[in-house]
């Protein structure tokens, strides 16, 4: 609601927030579904982010960032990632189908499918750069000192 994305409900209320939370749980899941499972099942890809894991910090996000688009076979070798091009496209056009009327149109499609985009590429870098390992380790530290 903050971003001012997604379908426009009513602004208060708990049922207003049950139904973004119902709209979102259902967009996350759909996205999942299309881009790692359905998609790449067809295509004999492996859907799985590829950690680089050492180098310089520009080439390892220019590694998750070309990761979005290059993906690799069963096989092991490079092709396009028609998990996330075409799956999170089909997940874009899915949530049409729970998305109020007013709320569909192109232009809504698009920018749900740039957003899917953007938050996959977004998870590859944290997946790259290992951030929850990280924030776990923080944490278990933190709790070490108290004790």
């Amino acid at each position: 609601m903050a971003a001012g994305t997604g379908p426009d409900f009513q602004r208060n209320g708990l049922s207003a927030f049950g139904k973004r939370v119902g709209y979102n749980g259902l967009n996350i899941s759909t996205a999942i579904f299309f881009d790692t499972a359905f998609v790449p099942a067809l295509v004999h890809q492996d859907p799985r982010y590829p950690v680089l894991g050492q180098g310089p910090v520009k080439t390892r996000v220019a590694w998750a960032i070309k990761h979005e688009f290059v993906a690799f076979r069963d096989d092991g070798r490079e092709m396009p990632n028609y998990g996330n091009l075409v799956g999170l496209g089909l997940a874009s056009l899915t949530a049409n189908a729970y998305t109020p009327r007013d709320s569909v149109g192109y232009g809504d499609t698009m920018e749900g499918y740039l957003i899917n985009i953007g938050v996959s590429t977004a998870l590859n870098v944290v997946m790259e750069f290992k951030v929850f390992d990280q924030v776990k380790t923080l944490v278990r530290h933190s709790k070490a000192d108290k004790d």
